[in-house]
């Protein structure tokens, strides 16, 4: 069990119920209990629900704290908000609000998906970095006349990117995407940073040459 600033989690502990796993965490907040269920993992991050809010544990990586930080106020960008560090430093746990996944059957939501993907892929194919990718994208959006709120969403995820480096870039996977209750598309985790993962793919290999 860990603590700190008010903030208690206990890892994932398992509960059976049924003929069904079902991982939940408890975090405690400001003396409130919370039991949350595990949603999923990614590289550097762990999902946990209550109802309709999200925790997120990040280690060593800055993604979710520049959405947080300055990316704020527009509709398609997730409500995030960074709560608090783990002793060790480089695990933070975050709030989020919870957005449905996005499918086939969220018809606009889906063809701005869509449009997106293309023209990432277009800028891909004429620039080598992340931070000018990110401006292609947003000139391509602006360009196939998506909504207006969409495109100011991508320009304030590119500041927020570019403010921790070149390398930040667009991701446009369905699993990182969700919709809000009107029905429209949500970015929900759609930066990563290139440079970072390739320095320690990089490191990996290393380590493996070693043996």
């Amino acid at each position: 069990m860990s603590c700190w600033a008010g903030v208690t989690y206990t890892y994932i502990v398992m509960v059976n119920v049924k003929i069904k796993t079902v991982k939940v965490a408890t975090f405690t907040l400001n003396g409130r209990e919370i039991q949350a269920t595990y949603l999923g993992a990614g590289h550097y991050a762990k999902a946990f629900r209550d109802g309709s809010d999200v925790y997120i544990l990040v280690k060593d990586c800055l993604m979710k704290e520049a959405i947080a930080m300055f990316a704020q106020g527009h509709v398609h960008v997730p409500v995030v908000e960074k709560l608090d560090s783990l002793p060790d430093e480089e695990t933070v746990l975050y709030r989020m609000d919870y957005y449905e996944p996005l499918t086939s059957a969220h018809k606009t939501a889906w063809q701005h998906f869509r449009a997106l993907q293309r023209i990432l892929e277009d800028a891909r194919s004429t620039r080598d970095f992340g931070h000018d990718i990110m401006n292609a994208v947003c000139d391509g959006a602006r360009e196939a006349k998506l909504p207006d709120s969409l495109v100011e969403a991508l320009e304030a995820l590119t500041l927020a990117g570019s403010t921790y480096g070149d390398g930040v870039c667009f991701e446009f996977a369905q699993r990182n995407l969700g919709v809000d209750e009107q029905g429209r598309l949500v970015l929900r985790d759609i930066l990563f940073d290139a440079d970072k993962i390739q320095r320690e793919y990089a490191e990996k290999a290393r380590q493996v040459r070693r043996w």
